[in-house]
């Protein structure tokens, strides 16, 4: 059974802040580098390591390029794909094109495109930080399926809450894993019935 780290990089002007879980402290501005840092450090060359990006993803925040501060001053970003290439990861990175998501067409294309990179048996940590509104929901029900169709396991759900952030900037990491076995103990509840 291998790893994977599965994930939606959205295309705002993300902010470094200290993306912290238990007594783990990653500076990012990407939750996808802490998650991967905090979560994946035992990851292997049999493993992987999914990020899921529509074309202005890729352009904003894949690829290295400049942002435009608050301020009105430019920026240099690194990319997140340069981020993850620094680090000490064994487990194959991959970028996964998928469209907008602002049709229903185009959502269940979504679908479609994570379920065909989802492996059967493998186990999975989500992300649900980033993108539409809708691709969270889309993505909690993408693994539900996948449960059962290809026998996942997840290993974790997490939200990366920048909003919530204090006043020494740091953001905390909800767990969110509960609420999918919330799911399989009322579909349990449901068959029961």
């Amino acid at each position: 059974m291998a790893k994977e780290f599965i994930a939606f990089l959205g295309t705002g002007n993300y902010s470094t802040c200290n993306y912290c879980y238990d007594n783990k402290i990653v500076e990012t501005s990407y939750i996808q580098e802490a998650l991967i840092k905090i979560f994946c450090s035992d990851f292997t060359n049999e493993d992987s390591i999914k990020i899921f990006i529509t074309d202005d993803a890729n352009e904003s925040n894949w690829l290295n390029c400049d942002k435009k501060q608050a301020d009105g001053t430019m920026k240099e970003n690194i990319g997140l794909q340069q981020r993850l290439a620094k680090m000490n990861i064994h487990a194959k990175i991959e970028s996964i094109s998928i469209p907008e998501g602002k049709a229903e067409a185009e959502l269940w294309k979504i679908f479609q495109i994570v379920m065909d990179n989802i492996q059967p048996s493998d186990s999975i940590l989500f992300d649900v930080t980033h993108g539409f509104r809708t691709l969270p929901l889309f993505g909690i029900a993408i693994l539900y399926y996948a449960y059962y169709l290809k026998q996942i396991q997840i290993s974790g759900i997490y939200y990366g809450a920048y909003e919530a952030r204090d006043v020494n900037n740091n953001a905390p990491i909800f767990n969110l894993t509960s609420v999918f076995n919330l799911m399989r103990w009322t579909s349990a509840a449901d068959a029961f019935m």
